[in-house]
């Protein structure tokens, strides 16, 4: 895809964005029935998110080398999470104390869903846990990406220590990755309507309460705001110039399409196609680190 078709795209899914919002509200009848094409970009995201995301580790394991290199680059990443969700926690706290938002906010009276009360009752022992899937596949079919990178990064390891004998299956894989690659751009050129029928049945679906989230949550959700902000425009960008040495500008530029993705579907685990993307096609970052590192990511923060 060229340099000016992604420009273009990336400006009509903003204008996707926005129409969203704007059809939730003045039309969300014609919202709620174009939601299906929402629910089909977002399917098929996640349809190849999943094997993406095994192969890229399975690869990004095996070119890592030693085990001494892969320990390496394992720790760097996980001490970058690590790190970076410590900033972004201090930054929370911190406008929390300083201008305690949602004070006096009203309930809702709807019951929490299934999967957020779910998730609420997940400790530390549970989390170590889904590391360790019994069922690779049930796995997969439950989106616990998790588990399957651990899997893809020990078996990728593996590999490595097989010599010649494993080159012939780590060259499909990494025809398997690059096909995978390619079933992007047709996604990509179906995304603005997606996110548009996504972004319009989400406000359409809370159409009622509109009023009661501009009014009583309004400044809850300034302050939201302005903590991402902070997080996202100062902070990221300083790391990535600091230490990686890329015009931050240029950088978020060529994210821009998986940004706006994450964003509209909440799922980076949908968005994990355009990030890999992003990273590795457009911002030109080396494959090893920069599949392992976009992939525990996306396991990390998987939606």
């Amino acid at each position: 895809m060229s340099n000016k078709v992604s420009r273009i795209l990336l400006v009509a899914m903003l204008a996707a964005v926005i129409l969203g919002f704007l059809g939730g509200y003045f039309i969300p009848e014609v919202m709620l029935k174009i939601r299906f094409l929402g629910v089909i970009f977002a399917n098929a995201l996640k349809l190849i998110a999943i094997p993406l995301a095994i192969v890229s580790m399975i690869m990004a394991s095996s070119m890592l080398g030693d085990i001494k290199k892969s320990r390496k680059t394992a720790g760097k990443t996980i001490l970058y999470y690590l790190g970076t969700a410590a900033v972004a926690a201090a930054i929370g706290m911190i406008l929390a104390n300083v201008f305690t938002p949602g004070g006096g906010t009203l309930r809702f009276s709807e019951p929490i869903p299934d999967g957020v009360a779910a998730s609420s009752g997940r400790g530390l022992l549970d989390i170590i846990i889904s590391f360790f899937p019994f069922n690779i596949y049930q796995a997969a079919a439950e989106g616990q990406i998790l588990g399957l990178i651990l899997f893809a990064f020990v078996l990728g390891w593996a590999l490595t220590t097989l010599g010649p004998t494993a080159r012939n299956l780590l060259d499909i894989l990494d025809t398997v990755r690059r096909a995978l690659m390619k079933v992007i751009t047709p996604i990509l050129y179906f995304a603005p309507l997606g996110i548009l029928a996504f972004i319009g049945s989400i406000i359409a679906d809370n159409y009622d309460h509109l009023d009661i989230l501009s009014s009583s949550l309004g400044f809850f959700g300034m302050i939201v705001i302005i903590g991402l902000l902070i997080y996202g425009v100062v902070i990221l960008p300083l790391i990535l110039k600091i230490f990686g040495k890329k015009n931050p500008l240029e950088y978020l530029m060529n994210m821009g399409q998986a940004l706006l993705t994450a964003f509209a579907t909440g799922s980076s685990t949908a968005s994990l196609p355009m990030t890999l993307d992003g990273v590795l096609e457009k911002n030109k970052i080396d494959k090893r680190p920069g599949s392992f590192a976009v992939t525990v990511g996306a396991a990390i923060g998987r939606g």
